[in-house]
């Protein structure tokens, strides 16, 4: 009896172990036929030596190469399919996906696009244009190689170049609304402007026409005196010396004397001046009388803006800025009547005083008269002789009295001066 022969059989992506009488191929291919249920008439064998046979099948299978990538394409042109413009899943030779590696080339121009802008040599529209429109392979915001298979029609790049046209229109209807937005604020604050301006012009012209007026009268009296001594009208009439009182705190003061009165014209945005006074002699009426009180009056030449009052002479605590149109009623230590606003001020805080008439607003050629009294602390003002009331009432030497009417803290007793500020 002959022994059995071994050698491994080969198929289908498996190897096999065959003992058998002999080694012959029938006898291999009948074996594959029982073991992996392959009809034998389909089995052959490929290669075969002593100890290995490798078998295959003679199938053949239906179709062949390029004949699907074709029927692909051929549907991708049927009427209704859209074209494909996102190829960010692919991958580049190195294994990139295209859209991280377009990406990176997008920020590198965009970066390049903002310095452009920012240097002055190009506009927002200018990039939006470059970035979107302008790619080299047509797609928007696409940098990069189109693939072989991708079909961009025509009809895409219309539809691109009308969501652009929709943009940049939105862009030059909001840029033209914000320059018109522009031109409204600066044409409202060139109103105010002009209407400060013709105001101040006004009042200066007032003042000329004042002191202008007083001049002629003067040179009228030189040339036509009355007086019989000849010696005496020949002589012109001397101008007493400005007060040494009169103190200018804040901005530029222009004194002019006229009518036996002194006048104040301001030079600057918000002049402000004051009265000195010595509160020895103050102080020394207030021993040796029950009642004791200040009062100052004024005249004015034009109704304008002015704040009219008292102040402290705490120079810590009473700062004026003409420049800031800080005066007087504008901190803690002075209390002021605006006419023209009909309202008094302190701490920068208003409050109505003229019980809502406008006949009691002041203009041109009115007295203002500005009473404190010190023996109960009441600050008043009037208006041609007649009195507005109480404004403010300060606690008195006694401790007694405190601004009830205002909801002020308690003062202590001081002696406040004349001041004024006007434009």
């Amino acid at each position: 009896k002959q022994p059995p022969h071994e050698c491994i059989v080969a198929f289908d992506n498996r190897h096999f172990v065959w003992n058998g009488p002999s080694k012959s191929g029938g006898d291999v291919l009948e074996f594959l036929h029982e073991t992996t249920g392959w009809p034998r008439s389909l089995l052959e064998i490929q290669h075969e030596n002593e100890r290995f046979i490798s078998v295959r099948s003679k199938s053949r299978i239906l179709g062949g190469k390029g004949g699907f990538g074709a029927n692909l394409k051929s549907q991708s042109r049927q009427a209704g399919a859209r074209s494909t413009t996102t190829f960010g899943a692919c991958r580049d030779l190195q294994g990139r996906r295209l859209r991280h590696v377009n990406d990176a080339v997008t920020a590198a121009r965009v970066k390049e696009w903002k310095d452009k802008i920012a240097a002055g040599e190009a506009t927002e529209i200018d990039q939006a244009k470059s970035l979107f429109m302008d790619t080299e392979s047509g797609v928007p915001g696409w940098y990069l190689q189109l693939p072989s298979w991708s079909d961009v029609s025509k009809k895409e790049h219309r539809r691109w170049k009308r969501q652009f046209q929709v943009w940049k229109r939105d862009q030059d209807m909001e840029r033209q609304w914000k320059e018109q937005e522009k031109q409204r604020k600066e044409a409202r604050i060139n109103h105010y402007v002009n209407k400060a301006t013709q105001a101040s012009d006004e009042a200066r012209s007032s003042v000329q026409n004042a002191l202008a007026e007083g001049l002629q009268k003067k040179k009228q009296e030189l040339e036509n005196p009355v007086d019989t001594d000849t010696s005496r009208s020949k002589r012109p009439k001397q101008h007493p010396d400005p007060p040494i009182s009169l103190l200018t705190l804040s901005g530029d003061v222009v004194l002019a004397y006229e009518n036996d009165y002194w006048q104040v014209q301001s030079q600057s945005n918000f002049c402000t001046f004051g009265v000195v006074l010595q509160p020895e002699l103050i102080q020394q009426r207030m021993l040796n009388h029950t009642k004791v009180g200040l009062y100052w009056e004024v005249e004015l030449i034009t109704g304008g803006i002015s704040q009219i009052g008292w102040g402290e002479p705490d120079s810590r605590r009473f700062k004026p800025n003409s420049e800031t149109g800080d005066g007087v009623g504008d901190d803690s230590a002075s209390y002021a009547y605006d006419g023209s606003r009909g309202i008094t001020l302190h701490k920068s805080e208003s409050e109505g005083y003229d019980n809502g008439s406008k006949n009691k607003r002041w203009k041109a050629g009115d007295i203002v008269g500005c009473m404190y009294d010190m023996t109960t602390g009441a600050i008043s003002f009037s208006l041609n002789g007649t009195s507005l009331g109480t404004a403010y009432k300060l606690e008195t030497h006694s401790g007694q009295n405190q601004d009830s009417s205002k909801g002020e803290a308690s003062l202590a007793s001081k002696v406040l001066f004349p001041a004024a500020s006007c434009n």
